[in-house]
């Protein structure tokens, strides 16, 4: 096999949502190691989950790289479970490249959103206590979810219906159910907190990403358009690289 067939065989067998399985993974393996030493929290927060109080400081990876951190086996579970489906379907419409732009750029919002809400709240509360760390991939799996959906408002597809094989109906009973069982849990005050705001972030993103994106059988693109996702494909690496680049000082600088 020379290197051409071994180049073509690698591309055919990828799959973008297995490699992002896999991520999450190592980073849970990572956190449950460090955490043995420092606990838990400290080490979510060493490899860089949403904290307010360290985003105001200039720590601007932890908008990116909570997509990438859970918070227990069982929240880790959950949310492969959730990816593997939804994203499975993403990479089959979308292709490989557009599942990590959309997982990139919708976990970024979510925080973003997230941490916009966190400082309402303390606004107008007129408080600071409180601030607790966030992380997880259910805003990036939220932002599948609006994919799919906003793909539905788009006047111009230009490439196969996919109508056939996504319910929106399920969808939105998706997004209901688990807004109103964040607001379910986090009102009972069980001792953990659902972020519904990165929830929310991540799904509106997904929604605006959906009606431009177009499918990998689209038979007609304008040019504004492949300039479009050209820049979502360098603003997607440009975070990623910038934030394991300033998390990776940060880790350094507080190891030593």
């Amino acid at each position: 096999m020379n290197l051409r067939e071994l180049y073509l065989k690698l591309k055919l067998s990828f799959s973008a949502v297995t490699l992002l399985i896999v991520i999450n993974v190592i980073f849970f393996l990572l956190s449950t190691i460090i955490g043995t030493f420092i606990g838990s929290t400290s080490a979510l927060r060493l490899l860089g989950a949403e904290f307010v109080p360290d985003i105001l400081r200039g720590q601007y990876w932890r908008f990116v790289l909570p997509a990438f951190l859970h918070a227990g086996i069982f929240h880790l579970i959950l949310n492969m479970w959730a990816l593997y489906h939804l994203g499975g379907a993403i990479e089959t419409f979308y292709g490989h490249g557009k599942v990590l732009v959309v997982y990139v750029i919708t976990g970024f919002f979510g925080s973003v959103l997230s941490v916009i809400a966190t400082l309402s709240q303390v606004y107008f509360s007129q408080s600071n206590d409180g601030f607790s760390i966030s992380v997880g991939s259910s805003a990036a799996v939220f932002g599948f979810v609006g994919l799919l959906i906003g793909n539905k408002f788009k006047k111009n597809t230009f490439s196969v219906s996919i109508d056939n094989y996504i319910n929106t109906s399920q969808l939105w009973f998706f997004v209901g159910i688990n807004i109103l069982f964040g607001l379910g849990v986090n009102f009972m005050g069980s001792g953990f907190a659902i972020n519904n705001f990165a929830h929310i972030g991540g799904f509106l993103a997904g929604i605006v990403l959906g009606i431009f994106l177009d499918l990998i059988n689209t038979t007609y693109q304008s040019k504004p358009k492949i300039l479009l996702e050209k820049l979502l494909y360098v603003f997607a690496a440009i975070l990623v690289i910038l934030s394991l680049i300033g998390q990776s000082i940060y880790v350094l600088t507080n190891i030593y």
